[in-house]
């Protein structure tokens, strides 16, 4: 994968999801009903997207390591 267009990638990636956990796209998700494992949809909102960014980092991670060496 190109240098470049992977840096690309992942600095829109990481952006996105920065921009789904703050205001005003947070907004989409602020319902306290339907209830996922007992916690509120905005609970799991986040959580899904901050699990979405540490998949981001394990993929740059090895992506990084790829082309290290």
């Amino acid at each position: 994968m190109n240098i470049s267009f992977r840096n690309g990638f992942f600095t829109i990636f990481f952006l996105v999801c920065f921009l789904a956990n703050i205001w005003p796209i947070a907004l989409i998700a602020n319902h306290v009903e339907p209830m996922v494992f007992g916690f509120p949809f905005f609970v799991c909102w986040a959580v899904a997207w901050s699990f979405m960014a540490f998949i981001g980092v394990v993929g740059l991670y090895f992506s990084e390591r790829h082309h290290r060496s």
